[in-house]
């Protein structure tokens, strides 16, 4: 995710978008890339990712502590305008792995259950991302049959499990 902060529109502070990025993957590094599919709720997931970031940010000594800590927790809040691209940059990331894992699969794999996710994004930039790589997505999987889009959920996800998705990405 730090790395595609760096194309954070000229607008936004470039530096603490990538930080917050990277703060955000420390967290997912230890505790694991929970995805609504994992059975964990979305307030556990928080609760796991705040005790590690709390962990981590109390083991070092100077101002960096409160600058980690800050930033998890502007990222999860979601208010800023930094804190917005970096969580879409989050799901754009999800977007471009479940479409390599289909690729890799050889259209084996249709992972079109994640692709709803691009309707949660709220940035321009977000979107704009999201939605080059959902056109990518329908040219390989061109002629064949496959949940798409915006319309992932459309015979691809009961209705119980598509509340579960749009809950927990917001």
């Amino acid at each position: 995710m730090g790395m595609v902060a760096m194309f954070a529109p000229q607008e936004l502070d470039q530096a603490k978008c990538m930080k917050m990025c990277l703060v955000h993957d420390i967290a997912e590094s230890v505790v694991g890339d929970i995805t609504p599919f994992s059975g964990v709720s979305r307030t556990e997931k928080g609760r796991r990712e705040a005790a590690t970031i709390a962990y981590i940010a109390n083991r070092w000594s100077g101002p960096y502590t409160a600058e980690i800590e800050n930033l998890w927790h502007e990222f999860e809040a979601g208010e800023t305008p930094e804190a917005q691209f970096a969580q879409d940059i989050d799901k754009i990331e999800l977007l471009l792995q479940a479409v390599e894992y289909e690729r890799e699969s050889k259209n084996e794999k249709d992972l079109g259950e994640f692709m709803g996710v691009a309707r949660k994004l709220r940035t321009e930039a977000g979107k704009a991302w999201a939605n080059e790589i959902l056109g990518d997505r329908e040219r390989f999987w061109e002629g064949r049959q496959h949940l798409r889009g915006e319309h992932a959920q459309q015979g691809g996800l009961s209705e119980e499990m598509t509340k579960a998705h749009d809950a927990y990405y917001g």
